[in-house]
């Protein structure tokens, strides 16, 4: 790997939603794409809420699933990571 700081999307930075993700069925396979967007400037939205399209920028990235058990692995560290972010901030709190 040429650069040491590979890219990458910050999620949850802001107040607003600036970024979102989508899910789309890649044609013709058995596999999903999990895309992460960029938000136009003037697009509102809180986290959570559906986005129309016209407020798409653009792609940041796609992460794309062949196997069921690969999303089975995401989802594993997604819960990984929640679970010491939950950790974090009962820790700050007592």
């Amino acid at each position: 790997m040429k650069n040491k700081i590979p890219p990458f999307v910050i999620l949850g930075a802001g107040e607003k939603a600036t970024k979102c993700v989508s899910v789309r069925k890649i044609q013709g396979k058995n596999a999903y794409a999990l895309d992460f967007l960029k938000l136009k400037d003037t697009a509102n939205y809180d986290y959570g809420e559906k986005v129309k399209v016209e407020d798409i920028e653009g792609v940041y990235a796609s992460l794309f699933f062949m196997k069921p058990e690969s999303v089975d692995a995401v989802i594993k560290t997604l819960e990984t990571i929640k679970k010491a972010m939950e950790a974090d901030n009962d820790t700050d709190r007592g």
